[in-house]
């Protein structure tokens, strides 16, 4: 017990501080570029909470087998409440907030390095406001969607060419096949109740936010464009885009500092406890360290062999481009139909009209926000591993590729929209796995029974998830029947060989 407790504080503390003098180096000077909001909010925290939990992984692994799972989930739990209140604390703290008598020509650059501004007088011209709708589908984890609406709201300053304040509105709603039919006239309700929101709150704004990358950028840019390309008979090059906010963002952090405190006492409790009920002798815990250390050699075995990353890539490519995009003003949030075809998102019209057909290929790798790349990151990890016993890395990369590709076309022809994402290419390593399962020299070793059993309830959840709006159910469906086929080939070649 005392291995893991001492353990588990100095790497939480020691993590935790760390994470926080870069995030207050990050702000102060400013020497990182900048980028969405969901990285530094989630994305680092949950890296971080890998990290933390990697690093205790003996500890972990010496409890007894029914308590093992649940102390990795606490852990994990723990380390990611800690690190996601550790920056939200940092940031909070370090808060940059200028004061202004009123917004003008000769003072508008001192906002460039400034998070929030305050004037005593907001000089804006309501009379002309442009706007921007938008909207978002979420997935929920157990089937359905919620859809987003957004309405973002642009009006000029006065005396100054190019600065810009603006609010936006949301509202969520609940996303079914009988509610895709009233899309549009929910989006009639829904911008005309916010049609004016500028006008109201602008005459009073005192307190507003400056919009950086890592926030709703991109639409307001948009806004602008459309509605503001000129401005008292001046084109609008420099833009400066400031958001009615008010003095309750901020906060001193101590509400942050408590949910941190809070989430290391209740965590470190938890562990203790299980400890207690579910430890080992301390000679049974240096065998469990030497069992950990003898995985972490097979994978590195394994990685040695130059054939194995072919299995590896497709995970690896998928992350450096997810996180590529985040960089680059991506956000999971928001409607990003333009920025991911810019990226080599596949459509109908580009693809069957333009004969861009390399984007059958590009799209397996893009996805469209944080859960559907961990879920088809993960599921892909796991299928893979069962398809090891079954073909080579090489075979089982063909396998995923081919089905992926195969997904896209079917679902684009059906669909007719765009289609994103490493789903067909998963479900085409479920379908080769049970196919491959089911296989009379294959259906009598108990193990694959095993194999045959997980992958199959695998797929079914994944399929009734695919009923949801939004997901390419025929893309899925042909990717799974593609994949049976491809995988089942690719058997017969491989002990074609070993007979010749």
């Amino acid at each position: 017990m005392k291995h893991l407790l001492k353990r588990t504080f100095l790497v939480a503390v020691g993590i935790a501080v760390a994470w926080g003098l870069l995030r207050y180096v990050w702000i102060e000077f400013d020497f990182l570029p900048q980028v969405q909001n969901t990285v530094i909010d989630f994305g680092i925290p949950m890296v971080l909470g890998i990290l933390g939990t990697f690093l205790i992984r003996h500890d972990i692994s010496s409890l007894k087998d029914k308590y093992e799972n649940f102390a990795w989930i606490v852990s994990m739990l723990m380390f990611f409440m800690i690190f996601i209140n550790v920056n939200r604390f940092v940031q909070h703290r370090t808060a940059r907030v200028i004061s202004l008598t009123e917004l003008t020509s000769s003072n508008i650059s001192q906002t460039d390095h400034a998070d929030y501004v305050e004037v005593k007088h907001l000089n804006a011209d309501t009379s002309l406001v442009g706007r921007n709708f938008d909207y978002s589908v979420l997935s929920k984890p157990r089937g359905g969607s919620d859809i987003n609406f957004y309405l973002y709201q642009l009006c000029p300053l006065r005396s100054i060419s190019g600065a810009f304040v603006g609010c936006c509105s949301s509202q969520r709603y609940t996303y079914s096949m009988s509610f895709e039919r009233k899309i549009d006239e929910r989006k009639v309700q829904f911008t005309s109740r916010y049609h004016d929101h500028i006008k109201q709150i602008a005459p009073d704004a005192t307190f507003l936010k400056v919009v950086k990358p890592s926030d709703h950028l991109q639409n307001y840019q948009s806004v602008v464009n459309d509605y503001f390309p000129y401005y008292n008979g001046r084109p609008v090059t420099k833009r400066h885009i400031f958001e009615i906010s008010s003095r309750k963002e901020i906060s001193d952090g101590s509400q942050n500092l408590l949910v941190m405190l809070a989430a290391l006492a209740v965590g470190l409790t938890i562990l203790a406890i299980v400890a207690a009920v579910g430890g080992v002798s301390e000679w049974e815990y240096e065998d469990s360290v030497k069992e950990s250390n003898r995985y972490v050699q097979m994978t590195k075995h394994f990685l040695s062999y130059p054939e194995n990353w072919f299995i590896v890539l497709p995970p690896l490519v998928m992350v450096v481009i997810f996180v590529a995009m985040l960089v680059c003003g991506y956000s999971p949030e928001a409607s990003n139909s333009v920025l991911l075809y810019n990226w080599g998102g596949a459509t109908a019209p580009s693809v069957f009209g333009e004969g861009e057909w390399w984007r059958l290929l590009v799209s397996v790798f893009l996805h469209t926000g944080l859960f559907h790349i961990i879920g088809n990151v993960v599921t892909y990890c796991l299928v893979v591993s069962f398809m090891l016993s079954f073909l080579r890395a090489r075979n089982i990369f063909f396998t995923f590729l081919l089905s992926g590709v195969f997904s896209v076309c079917v679902g684009l022809h059906f669909s007719g929209g765009g289609v994103v994402g490493a789903s067909g290419g998963v479900f085409g390593l479920m379908g080769a796995t049970i196919a491959l399962c089911l296989l009379p020299q294959q259906r009598r070793k108990s193990a694959n029974k095993v194999i045959l059993v997980i992958t199959s309830v695998l797929m079914f959840i994944n399929l009734f998830l695919s009923l949801a709006g939004g997901i390419s159910f025929s893309g899925h469906i042909s990717g799974l029947l593609a994949g049976a086929v491809v995988g089942w080939l690719l058997y017969l070649y491989e002990h074609r060989e070993k007979r010749y």
